[in-house]
């Protein structure tokens, strides 16, 4: 049991800072000035501490990957850890980001924080789980606490039609993986990925199929594929800036992550097709008419968080075809493009919408291209900061979002021993779509006079803090990206691994290592 509980610690620190955040919020004193920045500091630091005691365990193990209790349940292998990394980072630089903003917006009430980190806690549950039951109650425990967090902006009419648009299409997607679900568990009589990665891929019956494609439909849903990505724009633009940067970031990881997992060790990817349409074409045409779609929508928006949705609309597109990147035997190790592609995406959302916070409030929800006038005048480091994070999720170098939409494009071809170059080419063409919209905030901003009464920035020492280490981590990881390139092959290297002999402890994917680490 004390073993269970040490490979479970990071999870036990997201969901116990969640707990100590409303039971504080409860018992302590609130001041006018910052009346629940406290609470976004603690969230912070419990997330904080999560991410520090991942990265022991990824740098010095010692600690068992896998126990008699967990086994069949949840996989806490290398890229369970590296994603819940990811995602307690995202967490807690979104709490930062909101220190300021929830005075600002009235939105500083306790369980504002405390949702933050019951959603991360879903997050990191999801990308571990090797059950699709023990995945669908993690799906929900994610659902509930962002379904919430899009409607906390009460006074807000945009808040409350987000949240309505938000909750009625995850509970059709919800609706749709259950059914799903049911088919396959019908068919097959087991729903551990493991177990199916041993029928699935030796022929599907046809209800398993369609079982499959229901799952596939939800996954879509809640990633936002076309033409399952209507509820996107509208949620984000209605929920707090903070907020959507996490819907952004950590929910893409955790969907995307999981999608990876249950597509390569469930065998669902190269499952039988009784109907001559296998899955994985499903997905390649649904990625690239996300790709077309997204892109055709984003040119015309003024609205940024909108922009911003519909670029979150493409970059699924791009990391569906990530998905497909599944490697062949023997080759596991090229398949880190995913797991790259993620935390680079991630990190450059998480710092765009901190600087968006810092220009809502209760006068000003909508932040528009004309309200970005002149914003390099006033705000010099949040429009530099916000120039770099449009320039990282576009793909110009020397950024992270460069090398992420490298290492796809790479493993596209290498993988499917250049079958696929034509996908990179239309990807590559809706990557140079995406340059005009990406550069209209920027014109905005730096060639456009001020507008004659500029709103108030709001604004904190967290939020700060946030913009600074976003910043530093996308110029930084596109400098020298080599430990986040090979700690995500070595991630992608335990999810082939674990799909057919689950490693006993750390040291069993040394093979994988670098040889510097051998």
């Amino acid at each position: 049991m004390l073993r269970d509980l040490n490979i479970l610690l990071p999870l036990l620190l997201v969901g116990g800072t969640g707990c100590f955040v409303l039971l504080l919020d409860v018992f302590s004193r609130r001041t006018p000035e910052s009346p629940t920045a406290h609470l976004g500091w603690f969230s912070a630091l419990g997330n904080l501490a999560a991410f520090a005691v991942i990265l022991r365990k990824w740098v010095w193990g010692g600690v068992p990957l896998r126990s008699p209790f967990l086994q069949g349940v949840l996989s806490t292998d290398l890229y369970s850890l590296y994603l819940w990394a990811a995602i307690s980072l995202f967490v807690a630089l979104s709490s930062l980001a909101s220190v300021g903003y929830d005075r600002e917006n009235r939105v500083h009430h306790g369980e504002y924080y405390a949702l933050l980190s019951f959603a991360g806690l879903g997050m990191m549950l999801i990308v571990a789980a090797t059950d699709l039951l023990v995945f669908f109650v993690a799906l929900e425990l994610l659902s509930l606490a962002i379904y919430g967090l899009v409607a906390l902006k009460r006074f807000s009419p945009r808040a409350a039609e987000a949240g309505f648009k938000y909750f009625f299409t995850g509970a059709l997607a919800s609706a749709v993986l259950l059914y799903g679900m049911t088919l396959v568990w019908g068919e097959t009589g087991t729903l551990s990925y493991f177990q199916l990665g041993s029928l699935l891929p030796a022929g599907a019956s046809a209800l398993a199929y369609a079982g499959l494609l229901l799952i596939l439909t939800g996954f879509a849903f809640k990633v936002a594929l076309a033409p399952f990505h209507l509820w996107t724009p509208d949620a984000y633009e209605g929920a707090p800036g903070p907020v959507t940067g996490l819907m952004a970031s950590g929910v893409k990881v955790a969907a995307f992550g999981a999608l990876f997992r249950f597509f390569f060790v469930s065998g669902a990817g190269a499952a039988g097709a009784p109907f001559g349409v296998e899955p994985g074409t499903i997905l390649l045409v649904l990625s690239l008419a996300t790709l077309f779609l997204g892109s055709l929508v984003a040119l015309h928006q003024t609205d940024v968080k909108r922009i911003l949705a519909y670029s979150s609309v493409v970059h699924a597109g791009y990391l569906g075809l990530g998905v497909l990147a599944l490697p062949p035997s023997g080759d596991a190790t090229l398949a880190g493009s995913l797991p790259f592609y993620l935390v680079a995406y991630g990190l450059s959302n998480v710092g765009a919408f901190a600087v968006l916070s810092m220009l809502e409030s209760r006068q000003r929800e909508a932040v528009t291209l004309e309200s970005l006038r002149g914003l390099a005048r006033r705000r010099p480091l949040a429009a530099f900061a916000l120039t770099v994070f449009l320039a990282s999720l576009a793909g110009f170098p020397p950024t992270v979002g460069f090398l992420g939409k490298y290492y796809l494009f790479r493993d596209l071809i290498l993988l499917s021993h250049g079958a696929l170059t034509w996908v990179v080419v239309v990807a590559v063409g809706a990557s140079l779509v995406s340059v005009w919209y990406y550069l209209a905030p920027v014109v905005s901003m730096y060639m456009k006079e001020p507008e004659e009464e500029p709103a108030p920035l709001a604004g904190s020492s967290a939020m700060t803090v946030a913009l600074v280490v976003s910043l530093l981590a996308v110029l930084g990881l596109g400098l020298l990206p080599g430990p986040l390139a090979h700690r995500a092959k070595r991630a992608a290297a335990a999810v082939r691994v674990s799909g057919r002999t689950p490693p006993a402890d750390v040291s069993d994917l040394s093979r994988f290592a670098h040889p510097t680490e051998k």
